[in-house]
């Protein structure tokens, strides 16, 4: 909306400073048609009321006008333009108003006054326009910008939401309960297996409670999902098999924390566990001069109505949270097949290799 008119306050504001441009143009206007002040005032006020109408207005023509460097010509042409139609359409007027008087008052001097103005009014009308674009580019720069802060103050609420649906699915009841009857079994056929799984679930669960989203080392991230791995093996067994795929070196990259998690975690529910014969997950981690590479695929069930049903929530959460840590530079790619699901993840470096 308008800022000029977005409240009574504006309004009146407006009106206020509006005031000594009247009076300083009525002086002048005196002054070039060697006229008393009330006889420039009747021809001048009425003249400059009209004109706030035409200031408002340049609001409108800057809001569709934007000021970029590609589109110079395109913004000095609309607004000359714009300039030379609202000033003649206004002087037009201010002189069928001066032939208004000449009729009314019966006194042949108005328009010879018009005349006399003619050249205050042109230099009033250019600065006035001026001014007016300046302000309304201003407004607009402002209004952006408040924008730009609602937008941002918005996706870090979305952000939030996301960091609390993941903190809500990172430890699932379903996977506490399948690794405590495992362990429960551990205890009496390997107990000193069990003892060692417990560590991993321990650590497991420690990093999993200091959820928040910073930026760590991807060795860290590694640790986290090689202990989740080795609890769901205690109860897969030879249904789950790894294959790592990781460039040397690269354990010291930074990354987003849990970006793992969620990919695993997926690959694990929705295809090991639905093949009676279980499968392998393909985990690649590289990088080039730009990017963290982050590939991982794994088998679907081939049986009819074996799959699971699933909303995607894990993994729209995990690109949400990607998006606002990585500022939109991050990238996911989702494939699945018929017979196999892929994702890549494309992570900016945050630190170059050395």
């Amino acid at each position: 909306m308008n800022p000029l008119i977005k409240s009574p306050r504006h309004f009146a504001a407006f009106i206020i400073s509006w005031l000594p441009l009247m009076a300083g143009m009525t002086y002048l206007g005196s002054k070039l048609a060697d006229c008393g002040f009330q006889d420039a005032s009747i021809l001048v006020v009425p003249a400059l009321v009209l004109q706030m109408f035409f200031f408002s207005g340049v609001w409108y023509v800057a809001r569709v006008t934007s000021l970029k460097t590609s589109r110079l010509p395109v913004f000095f042409m609309r607004h000359i333009l714009s300039y030379i139609i609202m000033n003649a359409i206004w002087l037009y007027i201010v002189m069928i108003y001066a032939e208004f008087l000449n009729a009314v008052l019966e006194q042949h001097v108005w328009r010879e006054y018009f005349n006399q103005m003619m050249p205050l009014l042109v230099i009033a009308g250019f600065f006035i326009y001026f001014v007016a674009a300046l302000i309304s580019y201003l407004s607009l720069a402002n209004e952006r910008t408040r924008e730009a802060e609602m937008d941002m103050l918005a996706n870090q609420l979305k952000a939030g939401e996301a960091e609390l649906k993941f903190l809500k699915a990172s430890i699932h009841p379903h996977f506490m309960f399948n690794s405590l009857n495992a362990l429960s079994t551990l205890t009496v056929s390997q107990p000193e297996k069990a003892q060692k799984v417990c560590l991993q679930l321990a650590d497991f669960l420690r990093y999993s409670l200091s959820f928040k989203d910073d930026i760590v080392p991807l060795r860290e991230e590694l640790q986290h999902i090689r202990n989740y791995l080795n609890i769901e093996k205690t109860r897969l067994g030879d249904r789950l098999k790894v294959v790592w795929d990781m460039e040397e070196g690269i354990e010291d990259e930074p990354l987003l924390s849990f970006c793992l998690q969620p990919l695993v975690e997926n690959a694990i529910k929705h295809g090991i566990e639905q093949r009676i014969s279980g499968g392998i997950i393909n985990i690649s981690l590289k990088r080039n001069d730009t990017h963290l590479l982050i590939e991982l695929n794994n088998p679907l069930s081939d049986e009819p109505g074996a799959a699971r049903a699933s909303t995607g929530q894990g993994l729209l959460n995990l690109k949400a949270r990607l998006e606002q840590a990585y500022h939109n530079m991050a990238r996911m790619v989702v494939h699945r097949g018929g017979k196999a699901f892929a994702i890549k993840l494309y992570l900016p470096l945050i630190k170059k290799k050395a």
